[in-house]
């Protein structure tokens, strides 16, 4: 009996053998996620996101592939996405509003989920139905929101403020929409909001060799080109003797105060975000995230403007930069 099962066993394996036939282990699915800057300021986030990835188990080579090279031109944004999208992603990760906005329309004709960070108004700007029931095929996190209580740590270093300075890109809706923001939560105030609106850097550079006379302040929403242009801003204020408050985190440019977003922290959310659409769960059933931010005073910059910030405020500080 022995003898005939090891006939048999060797002539299955023979005829197993001649079809071609292996025994290996079942193959790991490696995930493909394409992702889309076109801003350097947003490569923290990039890396937060890698990190947060890794640490809830995807490894970059083996479990995971990620289609990046960096930040492009935003001209280039249309044919990039084009791109992406013949590589049979599993997700796209997309960085800022505008990135995101041409994203939902060149994807629209598929099923690939997109993530995206950091918006500030994911409805206004229409990437989502709404907050809690985003619709479509996208979701992620958002950055509005502080815009009040931002304000009101701006007013316990001024207490005396009256006007705020604020450059924009008028063809940003995101940008737009910080400002309407920012005048509705001035108004509870009684301070007043002077915006400036801009096309690119060099209406920038312009405006900001001509900041109003009563200007108490100055103000950097959330854009990609004030963002990237925030070092210019600060220290153009700085020449006229005025301090710079932002919703980013541009403190450590010399900004007085900044309430803005953790990238460590919104690396964590999005990565557990992204973990539940690689498994399967659409992302019309994810509610969008709003960020957690942090507190920056650069005690530097009081100091040249001869501004007092009080211990009390330094106490709710997460960084202080002296």
């Amino acid at each position: 009996m022995w003898r005939i099962l090891q006939i048999v066993s060797l002539s299955l394996f023979l005829i197993l053998s001649s079809t071609g036939c292996e025994f290996s282990s079942p193959k790991l699915k490696i995930y493909t996620v394409g992702i889309v800057s076109i801003d350097d300021n947003f490569n923290p986030f990039v890396e937060n996101f890698k990190t947060g990835m890794a640490k809830a188990g995807y490894v970059e080579g083996k479990t995971i592939h990620y289609l990046y090279d960096g930040p492009i031109k935003k001209e280039q944004l249309a044919d990039r996405l084009v791109f992406l999208k013949n590589q049979h992603l599993d997700l796209l990760f997309t960085l800022s509003t505008p990135v995101s906005q041409k994203a939902k329309e060149v994807f629209a004709d598929t099923k690939v989920p997109i993530l995206f960070c950091p918006v500030y108004d994911p409805v206004t700007s229409g990437l989502v139905d709404s907050l809690t029931n985003p619709g479509g095929n996208i979701t992620g996190v958002m950055v509005g929101g502080s815009l009040g209580k931002a304000l009101g740590y701006l007013l316990d270093v001024l207490p005396g403020l009256k006007t705020i300075f604020v450059p924009f890109p008028q063809k940003d809706s995101s940008a737009r929409a910080n400002v309407g923001d920012l005048k509705t939560a001035a108004a509870k105030y009684g301070i007043r909001i002077v915006p400036g609106q801009i096309d690119n850097r060099q209406d920038l550079a312009s405006l900001m060799e001509n900041i109003p006379a009563d200007a108490d302040a100055v103000w950097l929403p959330n854009s990609p080109l004030i963002v990237s242009n925030a070092s210019m801003i600060i220290q153009a204020a700085m020449k006229r003797g005025l301090p710079v408050s932002s919703t980013t985190s541009k403190a450590q440019d010399g900004a007085l105060l900044s309430y803005g977003v953790a990238p460590q922290k919104i690396g964590i959310q999005l990565s557990a975000l992204a973990d539940k659409l690689l498994k399967g769960v659409p992302a019309s059933q994810l509610p969008v995230e709003r960020a957690e931010y942090i507190l920056a005073v650069n005690l530097q910059t009081a100091q040249r403007l001869g501004i007092n910030v009080q211990e009390s405020l330094l106490k709710q500080a997460d960084i202080i930069i002296r």
